[in-house]
């Protein structure tokens, strides 16, 4: 027992360490460098615009997309992007003409190396759609030359246009701010039309691997976070449900090496399919008349490609308004808020899963 309290207490102690460790780290970042422009830098244009994305997150870039075609039809920049890879955004747009590619961004010296390669252009814009700018991106933005840097993240002290206010809005909108800032008469849809061109290599093996069924489901236990990953009991929970309810069809169950599902070998209708690369999940989601996942990428990858979907969220209802499916063809379930307790995408309740599920039988099904 003594060990046990001993245990937790130093986890404690650890804990905020590290809070007061990073906000001393932001606190002298923004002495040093977060304050207003002293200089305007000169107003002719290069006809170069900058995005900077370091997260590599796939369900950004999907609902981003059309943004990188507008601007190169009605402005006609030259378009770089400073990303953590290549793949989560080359696959969705063709529009990009270079890629500045920092893998480690946890490192100054990687994000220098970055820098070495774009110090001596000049943009006419900069823009970084996120909320919140890290510390050692916000040292790499003060940087970059720029006589309009556009950010999501209002500390930013020498930025020169704000994307949001105190009021949350849907990424998309925040999209559409930034072409309402750069002067691009946009029709705003909801959602916007993305087009994703899936490998046909990709497609085929898929094909193959289902013998062209046509009623298929695929579903996605797995997000990024322990918060957006459902256990495996209630995965199989879920399974079990979608079977009995949606018995004709053919379940295709995401899993991962580390992962382990137990879903009956009984059911000649079910299968279970390890993804090696997002690739395989866009083939595999262009296939399906359902998809059913938690928040995360293949949510947005559903509505690009225009499925039916159901969505797990968490109780956050910030987070929802920003990265909801945004689609009339997708139905939400949330987990709910339990008081004293760490919230969890599991807990959510069975009969909206049921529900949701039997009026897609109804609407779609004869």
């Amino acid at each position: 027992m003594r060990k046990l309290l001993k245990h937790i207490i130093r986890g404690i102690i650890i804990e905020h360490l590290f809070i007061l460790r990073n906000r001393a780290r932001r606190a002298i970042t923004d002495i040093l460098f977060n304050y207003p422009k002293t200089h305007t830098p000169p107003l002719h244009s290069s006809g170069n615009i900058l995005f900077v994305r370091l997260d590599g997150k796939y369900g950004d870039s999907i609902i981003s997309q059309f943004l990188y075609s507008e601007i190169k039809s009605k402005l006609g920049l030259k378009i770089y992007m400073l990303s953590k890879n290549r793949e989560s955004i080359e696959f969705f747009s063709e529009e990009i003409d270079q890629y500045i590619i920092c893998h480690n961004t946890r490192r100054l010296i990687h994000l220098f190396n970055a820098y070495r390669k774009i110090k001596d252009i000049h943009f006419d814009h900069v823009v970084y759609l996120g909320k919140q700018i890290k510390d050692r991106e916000l040292i790499l933005l003060k940087h970059i030359r720029t006589a309009n840097l556009i950010t999501g993240d209002k500390r930013i002290r020498f930025a020169d246009s704000i994307l949001l206010n105190d009021t949350p809005i849907h990424y998309q909108e925040r999209c559409h701010n930034l072409l309402r800032i750069l002067d691009i008469k946009h029709e705003d849809s909801q959602p916007e039309k993305t087009v994703i061109h899936i490998p046909e290599i990709e497609s085929n093996k898929i094909i193959a691997l289902l013998n062209s069924q046509e009623n298929i489901i695929y579903f996605n236990p797995y997000g990024s976070g322990s918060q957006r990953r459902l256990s495996s009991q209630r995965a199989s929970e879920i399974h079990s449900i979608i079977s009995e309810i949606l018995p004709k069809h053919i379940l295709i169950t995401q899993s991962e090496p580390q992962s382990e599902l137990s879903i009956s070998k009984e059911n000649q209708n079910s299968l279970t399919f390890k993804t090696r690369t997002f690739n395989d999940i866009l083939s595999l989601i262009s296939l399906c008349k359902l998809v059913i996942t938690v928040d995360t990428a293949t949510s947005h990858a559903a509505t690009a490609l225009d499925k039916n979907s159901i969505v797990f969220y968490n109780p956050n209802n910030t987070n929802y308004i920003e990265w909801n499916a945004n689609s009339d063809k997708s139905t939400a379930i949330f987990s709910n808020k339990r008081h004293n307790k760490t919230i969890s995408i599991d807990d959510f309740e069975n009969n909206d899963l049921s529900n949701a599920l039997l009026a897609y039988k109804k609407e779609h099904t004869q």
